[in-house]
């Protein structure tokens, strides 16, 4: 925590702008404690869009190569070589052996554990999350260390390994520590919802492993409605909270 001259000076150099700005988002934020311990936030079902078109299918495919073809013999070599990379990149990844930071191959858990900081061992707290401070280190570790394997990179890997080689097992993966994230990670607590930024660059990684997966046929049934509406409170939550510093 700031000193208290610290936040004297800061108050000093702000527009009225901003702090109209503050002053509404504290605000907010408490509302939102009350109405979140009560389930009081939208579903995707409220959309108009939901019921018009209760299937909601993409517009676009990030990827145009069918599942298994640079696993082929009709392959090129360069996309063999490339193959054979990533494919020991996955199984990493599907060991739960992460590298970031000054982590590497460092096994984050079965399930992962999404809410620690794996250098120091710290959990993060599962508060109304606009209440963590996130740079308190004694409470919750070191945020960047938290948040950096909750972006999901690891994801679009897997699918690409899928899609690029056919092996229905990484697509499996996907599902499984997609599972495990939504299980761990209660809309509104914890650190992983901490950041709008945070939750801007995992949605982007979903929407690609999610499709890279689609072929699979395991974007389906409780899972997808599942990922449907996370996704949605995740463009929610973006939406009301960009940032003007």
């Amino acid at each position: 925590m700031q000193s208290f001259t610290w936040y004297i000076q800061r108050l000093r150099s702000m527009s009225r702008k901003e702090l109209a700005w503050r002053v509404r988002s504290e605000l907010r934020d408490m509302m939102d404690r009350f109405r979140f311990a009560m389930g009081n936030y939208p579903s995707i079902k409220d959309l108009p869009i939901k019921k018009d078109h209760p299937e909601i299918e993409p517009g676009f495919r990030v990827c145009d190569i069918r599942p298994g073809e640079w696993a082929s013999p009709a392959a090129k070599d360069d996309e063999a070589r490339w193959l054979e990379r990533l494919i020991r990149q996955a199984d990493r990844i599907s060991q739960h052996k992460f590298s970031f930071f000054d982590l590497s191959d460092h096994f984050l858990g079965d399930p992962i554990d999404w809410n620690r900081d794996h250098s120091s061992g710290k959990k993060g707290s599962m508060l109304f999350a606009p209440s963590i401070d996130y740079r308190d280190f004694r409470v919750n570790g070191d945020c960047k260390l938290v948040w950096e394997p909750n972006r999901h990179h690891q994801l679009v890997v897997l699918g690409r390994a899928y899609r690029a080689g056919g092996d229905v097992r990484y697509a499996e993966e996907v599902v499984k520590q997609m599972e495990s994230w939504l299980e761990q990670c209660p809309f509104g607590r914890g650190m992983n919802w901490r950041s709008p930024m945070e939750l801007a660059i995992r949605l982007i990684n979903w929407v690609w492993a999610i499709d890279l997966i689609r072929d699979s046929g395991l974007f389906t049934g409780r899972f997808r409605t599942r990922v449907l509406n996370s996704a949605y409170l995740h463009l929610w939550e973006i939406t009301r909270k960009d940032s003007r510093g």
